[in-house]
């Protein structure tokens, strides 16, 4: 079913690699597609985004390759401040003809908005979408009000409730334009079934995996301190450092010898969700994650998730039953409450959290949402 007129949208992105906003990215090609739009992205080409889109879309959607942005990766300095000014002229002269022939430019991530809304100062005729992934530093924050004001500026968009109480602190603005898209499942894991046989067996070991990125602010090194009161339980991590500083990935493989398997960066971690199995998932942010998509993905993996409670994490608990914790002794207590747990009830709470997960942030939910905010796209057009 035809949902608009044949429109136009062009995806751009600042990243070549995949993290959390990259795959929220999928999902709204996924709808736009579905929703009978000719769609497209600019973004870094060689990495796993492009081979991503290629392989899911095929020649449905056109990928186009653009100069990444290479900035540090924690506090930006002034140095990144030219690279930035630098970037974006370059930019407004090497993607202003693209920009021409969408009717809808999708801006993922806070790098490339200056750019893009310089772009939308000599286009007319053109909607221009910002999604917000992160807390922004003040001075950005200025930035995005600005951009905000735009006649251009069709939507700017906030991936989780917690981001939009962050906004609202930092920030003087909120109108119309600003809108709370909150992220949801991909296809995959929103129509995977409930794994009835994962907790059958008691006397099986228990598999605990933390997934995402290696990183301080991901806080797998929580790992160390559970290797003597849970000696039975086996430990493992499924990531890579990534563009981070591989200090912390050194220093965690060197001080947990053979106590966790380190499984490196997978591409299919539903399937070994299911194969290994994971019977609990971790995640101990000790940054204020802005969402927490790898949780949702968990519970929606059957497996039993455990979060800190920080940022998102505490919005997504509360939605979803997942468990959660504030300190080391806290994660004990509640890990020692699940091995004694008979395998049956360990089953019950595992698919009371599929379900809240599946309800609340399907993959139809959240296509519902996207097409909710563009509703009224056409008088604004």
């Amino acid at each position: 079913m035809t949902v608009f007129p044949k429109k136009k949208i062009l995806f751009v992105d600042q990243y070549a690699s995949l993290g959390g906003g990259q795959r929220v990215l999928l999902d709204l090609m996924s709808v736009f597609k579905e929703s009978d739009f000719d769609v497209a992205v600019l973004a870094p080409g060689g990495g796993e985004l492009e081979e991503l889109v290629r392989s899911r879309f095929s020649a449905d959607v056109s990928f186009l390759s653009m100069q990444a942005l290479q900035l540090n990766a924690r506090k930006k300095n002034l140095i990144d401040l030219l690279k930035l000014i630098s970037f974006s002229i370059l930019f407004f002269f090497r993607s202003f003809a693209v920009f021409r022939k969408f009717d809808f430019i999708y801006c993922n991530g806070g790098r490339i908005f200056f750019p893009c809304a310089l772009i939308s100062l000599f286009l007319s005729g053109k909607r221009f979408i910002y999604h917000i992934h992160i807390q922004h530093m003040p001075l950005e924050n200025r930035a995005i009000e600005c951009i905000s004001r735009l006649p251009a500026t069709f939507r700017i968009f906030f991936n989780s409730k917690f981001i939009v109480d962050q906004w609202k602190l930092a920030a003087r603005l909120w109108n119309q334009k600003f809108v709370l898209l909150e992220n949801g499942l991909s296809r995959e894991f929103s129509h995977s079934k409930f794994s009835e046989n994962r907790f059958v067996d008691a006397s099986t070991p228990k598999n605990l995996c933390v997934f995402g990125r290696v990183s301080s602010e991901k806080g797998q090194d929580i790992l160390l301190d559970l290797f003597n009161e849970f000696p039975t339980l086996a430990f493992h991590i499924v990531g890579e450092s990534d563009f981070l500083n591989r200090a912390y990935f050194d220093s965690l493989k060197k001080h947990a010898g053979n106590r966790i398997q380190f499984h490196g960066k997978k591409k299919d971690i539903l399937q070994l969700m299911q194969t290994m199995p994971v019977h609990f998932s971790l995640v101990p942010s000790t940054w204020d994650e802005p969402f927490g998509l790898v949780a949702v993905e968990s519970m929606a993996g059957s497996c039993i998730t455990i979060v800190r409670a920080r940022g998102g994490l505490v919005e997504i608990a509360e939605n979803t039953g997942a468990m959660s914790f504030e300190t080391t002794a806290d994660l004990v207590k509640i890990l020692k409450s699940l091995l004694q747990r008979p395998s049956g009830d360990l089953r019950e709470l595992a698919f009371s959290q599929y379900s809240k997960t599946i309800d609340r942030y399907g993959y139809e939910k959240f296509r519902t949402r996207v097409l909710d905010a563009f509703k009224n796209s056409e008088t604004h057009i």
